[in-house]
């Protein structure tokens, strides 16, 4: 298991999981992050940010 945090800036944790054959990513964002961003995009101030693989 991965420690919160460990995943990057944005991703908190996550996992993967196998839907109808299919498989599927589960990531975990800090909700008031997401809210604070979608807030500066409203205001016209845009970021970009990079995750590495």
């Amino acid at each position: 298991m991965i420690p919160p945090g460990q995943w990057g800036p944005w991703i908190n944790g996550g996992g993967w999981i196998t839907f109808q054959g299919m498989p599927v990513d589960i990531l975990l964002y800090d909700v008031v992050r997401v809210e604070a961003v979608l807030q500066d995009c409203i205001e016209g101030k845009v970021t970009s940010d990079y995750q590495a693989v």
